[in-house]
């Protein structure tokens, strides 16, 4: 059984609870020897109120790897955690010596009775994990299509606004797994990437193709995708305008002429933009909602 799961860290300290479709929230707490977020408590406290199975995690650097372990634990000290306690390793800038640091700390977790889960992108896992630490739960970051071979307890997918990814039952703890009760409804045994709009993943190809735009086809409106989207106006001719016609439901010539001027602006008006008929950002946020 499989469940939906986010990754927060300050970055989303304004982030909605009541509007994510999730069942896990991992929280980043703390990072090197001093950092701790700001923010972790409070999202912890909201994402408990969503009724979230609620997991932390440590961005590990080159200091020495107990000490960052005991400023982890000193930082949730008090807290409930229901999944395994995360140790993110993914820094190629600090990437010598990172096998021996992950073992280090996550034998100082173990020896404080807390279970460990080693966090990375499968490229670093492949060149930078060396099989001392391969034996520790692996939460893998890969945004293809499909789930990466590797053993793993949870995948993440993708990686452009909020982070999402698939879990199994192995991301909690052993008592937490043994008692957690999660609708069927919510639960899913999805293996490849949850089906994203196929409006947007053809308009990323397109954009991939005349622009080299380099997004990931994945059916999803992030920034990058969003930022890609070209101005467009009267005389623009092709397939993104034939794509904008297509949106806009008139005609689709692949030419943008007094019609499409026109429908435009009627879109515009009705979601409170500025009707000027020019196809920019927040015409096209609005476009692809």
């Amino acid at each position: 059984m499989s469940y939906k799961g986010i990754d927060i860290s300050n970055y989303q300290s304004n982030l909605d609870f009541n509007k994510v479709d999730a069942e896990v929230c991992i929280i980043k707490a703390t990072e090197g020897l001093t950092y701790t977020s700001p923010s972790f408590k409070v999202q912890y406290a909201l994402a408990k109120l969503q009724g979230m199975k609620v997991g932390f995690y440590h961005f590990l650097r080159g200091n020495d790897p107990i000490a960052e372990a005991k400023h982890f634990l000193q930082a949730i000290e008090g807290l409930q955690s229901d999944c395994k306690y995360i140790i993110d390793a993914e820094n190629k800038q600090e990437a010598a010596g990172v096998s021996a640091r992950i073992r280090k700390f996550a034998d100082y977790l173990i020896s404080q009775g807390k279970e460990p889960c080693l966090y990375t992108y499968s490229n670093f896992y492949e060149t930078e994990i060396l099989p001392i630490v391969r034996d520790l739960p692996l939460w893998v970051a890969d945004y293809g299509t499909y789930r990466p071979l590797v053993k793993s307890i949870g995948w993440q997918y993708c990686g452009i606004g909020l982070d999402l990814n698939i879990f199994d039952e192995g991301i909690f703890l052993t008592n937490v797994k043994n008692n957690v009760i999660l609708t069927s409804a919510k639960a899913t045994t999805v293996q490849t990437k949850p089906n994203g709009n196929e409006f947007i993943k053809r308009l990323q190809r397109e954009l991939n193709k005349q622009y080299n735009s380099k997004l990931i086809v994945d059916g999803y409106i992030g920034k990058l995708t969003l930022n890609a989207c070209p101005m467009m106006k009267i005389t623009a001719r092709g397939n993104i305008t034939k794509l904008l016609q297509e949106k806009l439901g008139v005609g689709a010539d692949g030419i943008f002429g007094a019609n499409t001027f026109n429908s435009v602006k009627t879109f515009q008006k009705k979601h409170g933009l500025s009707a000027d008929g020019i196809v920019g950002n927040a015409t096209w946020s609005a476009l692809l909602k």
